[in-house]
């Protein structure tokens, strides 16, 4: 899902690469960098809130995205052709309000944990110690077990 209104629908036959449609009749809704030839988008994550992420894989290795999950516009990018800053995307993994669970990717492998911001793209959390798959409001499942919140 892409976002309240839009799901996400890799390779469709009906409409070739990556799209996001409009539940409520199919249409197609432009998404920056879907389409683009070059990009091959893995997974695109809502966190249930305001906005939605997506990693994709490109010519110049992965490339994470942040979107505004009612309009489509991105907001900001890490990673792939376009970064000018240079920074490597992490993979994706999971997104909950505003916060973006990622992995570091070291030759192509999944490496240290890493929270980005989701309104910005910059880090917000370098120190984990552990990876979460899924986050809600009230815990986080992780390839290790379930942490609840505190409180």
């Amino acid at each position: 899902m892409f976002s309240p209104e839009l799901v996400h629908v890799s390779e469709s036959a009906d409409y070739g690469g990556d799209q996001a449609l409009r539940m409520s009749d199919g249409s197609p809704q432009d998404v920056e960098g879907f389409g683009e030839r070059l990009h091959e988008v893995e997974k695109c994550v809502y966190d249930q809130q305001a906005y939605t992420f997506c990693f994709a894989r490109t010519t110049k290795g992965g490339e994470l995205a942040g979107y505004d999950a009612v309009s489509g516009r991105r907001l900001w990018l890490v990673g792939g052709p376009s970064d000018t800053e240079g920074r490597n995307a992490p993979l994706l993994l999971t997104a909950f309000h505003g916060a973006v669970y990622g992995q570091l990717l070291r030759d192509g492998q999944p490496g240290d944990p890493i929270v980005l911001d989701g309104k910005t793209g910059k880090d917000r959390e370098l120190d984990l110690g552990a990876v979460p798959l899924l986050v809600n409001e009230y815990a986080a499942l992780t390839s290790q077990g379930l942490y609840t919140t505190a409180g």
